[in-house]
């Protein structure tokens, strides 16, 4: 019984969320390797910067509507 307490804990805190999450994040480090962090670092970096650049356009369009 004292383990459905545990895993009350871990899936209904804050803290066990944290430790969930950690745990998960190290086994696809283990898993897939250190380099995965590097390549989903840039990937995200490359999202982020079309998403930036989308809504850059978007205001510069939306700014010209405006003056005119």
């Amino acid at each position: 019984m004292d383990g459905f307490v545990l895993l009350w804990l871990l899936f209904n805190t804050k803290t066990g969320k944290c430790i969930l999450g950690f745990l998960v994040v190290s086994a696809l480090v283990y898993t897939l390797g250190w380099w995965t962090i590097a390549v989903v670092i840039v990937l995200i970096a490359i999202m982020a910067g079309f998403y930036l650049d989308e809504h850059r356009i978007e205001k510069r369009e939306k700014r010209e509507r405006e003056e005119l």
